[in-house]
């Protein structure tokens, strides 16, 4: 079990099964499409209740974001149109739960998959901001696996009870879609 947040080689690598979340399918590998990643923003109540909560995609250049190194800005969309906001005030980690860690602690606004910080909004430590609005458009969650002319049967049991799990998890997870 590898748990990072960078790209795997899984031919290089020698790994099984992987998730991406969009981006395009590496050659000679197989993808499954799991379900739609949707990125929200959220911030703690106590985060909210010292800087005020943002009623607008440009109230968010006077706030702490927290974001990837390289994110300049967040494009946020609601009903189809999109407004580019530039992180004035942000900080950057390249590891999403550190940076999951933080909003709950009330460092500053976080823009994840609404999946990933499910359990965060259901018990409060999180809340959502900006309803309306969602990160870039919706990408697809995919389970890869190396392309042979046989899988073995132990890599295609373990991807088809990711596969049940993830079916049956999704509905819960704030409204996802399964595909």
């Amino acid at each position: 079990l590898v748990l990072e947040d960078k790209l795997t080689e899984l031919i290089q690598e020698g790994i099984d099964i992987t998730f991406r979340i969009g981006g395009q399918v590496p050659h000679g590998v197989d993808s499954f499409d799991l379900l739609q990643d949707h990125r929200i923003l959220a911030a703690s109540p106590q985060y909210l209740l010292a800087k005020g909560e943002p009623k607008k995609p440009d109230d968010l250049r006077r706030h702490h974001c927290l974001s990837y190194p390289g994110m300049k800005a967040w494009v946020l969309i609601a009903a189809g149109k999109q407004e580019r906001v530039n992180l004035e005030h942000s900080f950057h980690c390249n590891t999403g739960d550190f940076l999951t860690q933080l909003a709950i602690k009330g460092v500053g606004i976080i823009a994840k998959s609404a999946w990933s910080i499910h359990s965060e909004l259901t018990l409060g430590t999180l809340q959502r901001i900006l309803p309306d609005h969602t990160l870039g458009q919706p990408s697809m969650i995919r389970l890869l696996t190396p392309r042979r002319e046989v899988t073995p049967m132990r890599v295609q049991q373990v991807m088809g009870l990711l596969q049940r799990h993830i079916q049956q998890a999704a509905p819960d997870l704030m409204g996802v879609t399964f595909s």
